[in-house]
């Protein structure tokens, strides 16, 4: 099942129109290759020997002279090692990029991005970033959201600066590509950027890819193109899908595969169920009826339809499947490395195809707690103290009678007021507000309590105990009566007493990891 999906995965990116990057095939050759061992991924050198033993989860190529793994076990950490398989700080991060450029970013528990060097050493944090993208020609996009709950994207540099100010509603994957990036508008066209922020190329297109060697594909409507550095078409619209293959375009037509030249013109009919890229080897992989074979750049078959899988070739090796093992062969088809593998890593097949890596994104960490715990007003909730009257409450929350249960001796008065994207917050009161004797309602009475919860959701989720230590950070001021509640009584919270009231804070029955009630006692 791992081999479907991650062999699936790379036909899928294919489809979407992922670029590669136009390398030539001798400087990418990877020479340490992570495989799959059983649950657990390795790496071999090109002659099949085991050079770092079986132990990730996850293991992509090494850029930069570093690999980003990923531990095993029931809390997997990401890290980066060096070719003898040794990390540079251990498996720490909940989440990580791989290296490009000699910076790779990394997020710990409850923090924003990092930028770190290859030592491991921090550069700098992006605190407002929610999500960042690896560096490309000295930039990284980051995506924030604005006072208008906008997520726009910007760039930052090396130091820390930002370049370009978040002003984007999308951009390409692949970042700058030859000194220009692929942005959207508001209205979802696409056009290009140079590195200042100006606009070279107008929206225009409903869906753009990173220039190579000069040229970019590009889609209106459902129809792809190619475009020159001006903007100006070499091929007008009018294939299914695109994708550039050096100085060539691999094309779809009626549901098959082919090849043309950078006008337009057929090099190789479109006639295989899907194809992989040249990548500047002489050999692409292509499927015939259910099966992967070989071509030539004249479409001649060289290495017959025999293979369930078969990859782009990296420095005269190619990955093969067969009867769900999986191989490395020479470029007359021959097996250097017999197939014995579970299989290869998806970062490889990514990096090998596209140039591109499967880890080139991070979402951030940081839960703003302080935001939530200023939201809380403990001296005086929302306004009130316990002199106050139901009634008033009632009033500034649009409340009648019947929103007070007879029965019920806590009333809210508000419930999922967002905070922010990270936490609601729902108020409640202790008060008896029906008089059992008259059979009437009376609002002219006090509460004895009052409730803050704070429901967590999104960055937020699974962090109650985070809040509780920032709440009882703000409280340390007053007294702390938490040991002597807990030995009058099974109170399991934490309890801070002052002139006024007792304050109490407890994680919720309902949902311990995401709710953090704050009771307000009168004395």
């Amino acid at each position: 099942m791992k081999r479907a999906i991650c062999f699936l995965t790379l036909a899928l990116m294919f489809l979407v129109g992922l670029s590669c990057e136009g390398f030539k095939a001798d400087e990418r050759e990877v020479k340490l290759i992570p495989v799959l061992n059983g649950e657990e991924y390795q790496y071999i050198d090109r002659d099949g020997k085991i050079v770092i033993n079986p132990q990730f989860s996850v293991a992509t190529v090494f850029r930069n002279g570093l690999a980003l793994v990923r531990s095993t076990g029931d809390e997997p950490k990401w890290g980066f090692i060096d070719e003898s398989g040794k990390y540079i700080k251990g498996a720490i991060y909940k989440r990580a990029t791989v290296f490009n450029e000699g910076i790779a970013w990394v997020v710990n528990e409850n923090e924003p991005p990092t930028a770190i060097n290859q030592k491991g050493e921090d550069l700098f944090k992006l605190k407002q970033a929610e999500k960042v993208t690896i560096f490309s020609e000295g930039l990284a996009a980051f995506l924030e959201v604005n006072k208008n709950g906008e997520e726009l994207w910007g760039f930052v540099d090396k130091n820390g600066n930002i370049k370009i100010q978040p002003q984007f509603f999308d951009l390409g994957h692949e970042g700058f590509k030859e000194g220009k990036c692929v942005v959207k508008n508001k209205d979802d066209k696409a056009g290009y950027i140079d590195q200042e922020g100006k606009i070279v190329i107008n929206y225009q297109f409903d869906e753009a890819s990173a220039f190579i060697n000069g040229k970019s594909i590009v889609y209106l409507g459902e129809k792809a193109g190619l475009i020159d550095k001006s903007g100006t078409y070499l091929i007008n619209p009018q294939f299914t899908e695109m994708m550039i293959d050096g100085d060539i375009v691999v094309i779809q037509q009626n549901d098959k595969y082919g090849w043309a030249d950078k006008n337009g013109k057929i090099l190789i009919n479109p006639q295989f169920e899907q194809v992989r890229l040249f990548n500047n080897n002489k050999l692409a992989p292509v499927e015939i009826g259910d099966k992967w074979g070989y071509i030539d750049k004249s479409g001649k078959i060289i290495i017959n339809p025999q293979f369930d899988i078969a990859t782009c070739f990296n420095g005269g090796l190619a990955a093969v499947t067969s009867d769900d093992k999986t191989g490395f062969i020479d470029r007359e088809g021959k097996y250097v490395i017999n197939p014995q593998f579970d299989d290869v890593s998806i970062d490889y097949l990514i990096f090998n195809t596209f140039g591109s890596a499967l880890s080139d994104e991070v979402q951030t960490d940081f839960f703003d707690v302080d935001a939530i715990v200023s939201r809380l007003q403990f001296e005086k909730p929302e306004g009130f103290d316990f002199n106050s009257k139901v009634s008033e409450m009632a009033k500034k929350y649009g409340l009648s009678n019947s929103d007070f249960g007879m029965f019920d001796d806590f009333h809210y008065l508000f419930i999922n007021n967002e905070i922010n994207k990270n936490a609601d917050l729902a108020l409640g009161i202790k008060a008896d507000v029906y008089d059992f004797i008259s059979w009437e309602y009376d609002l002219n009475t006090s509460p004895t309590v009052f409730g803050y919860i704070v429901n967590l959701k999104n960055k937020g989720e699974g962090k109650a105990g985070i809040l509780i230590e920032a709440i009882k950070d703000k409280l340390k001021l007053y007294t702390d009566i938490t040991e002597e509640k807990r030995a009058n009584s099974e109170f399991k919270g934490f309890a801070y007493k002052t002139e006024k009231s007792k304050i109490f804070f407890v994680q919720t029955a309902n949902d311990p990891e995401n709710e953090v009630a704050v009771f307000i006692s009168k004395i």
